[in-house]
């Protein structure tokens, strides 16, 4: 089947969940990299901060894109996104990090990234002076 996007962005909302775990970088960063593992893409670095008196965020950086995070302990609340340009879709694995984190509600946006037909329609394109034309929009998705 040929792909028609060239990534599935999740964006996740995680309500309720376990403040203890929300603030324990080792956790986040490894519940992070295992879920990168589960989804056969390839970690190539990563970077965490924990902020006082709570919370933290971190980011995985993949060769398909990321993951991040971003913690609330103090709310039970954590805002999570996965990019992923790989072959396997990463909402399975973001409901695992959820169930991870004991989070109690999960809400999802799904949003498939770099259209290639409009992609492809761009490149074939012949004008020849675009630095002053107007960037068009054709549609706009509201996620919230």
């Amino acid at each position: 089947m040929e792909r028609k996007f060239l990534g599935t962005h999740i964006i996740a909302e995680l309500y309720g969940c376990d403040p203890v775990l929300l603030d324990d970088v080792e956790f986040i960063t490894s519940t992070l990299i295992k879920s990168a593992e589960k989804t056969k893409v390839t970690v190539v670095d990563y970077a965490t901060r924990k902020f006082e008196p709570q919370g933290v965020s971190a980011i995985i950086i993949i060769s398909e894109s990321h993951i991040a995070i971003h913690t609330w302990p103090e709310l039970k609340y954590a805002a999570l996104d996965f990019y992923t340009c790989g072959e396997e879709d990463p909402e399975p694995a973001v409901r695992e990090i959820a169930r991870k984190f004991k989070t109690k509600e999960l809400v999802l946006f799904r949003a498939d990234r770099g259209n290639i037909s409009k992609i492809e329609k761009i490149m074939r394109s012949n004008r020849k002076n675009r630095e002053n034309e107007e960037i068009r929009t054709d549609e706009m998705q509201v996620l919230l």
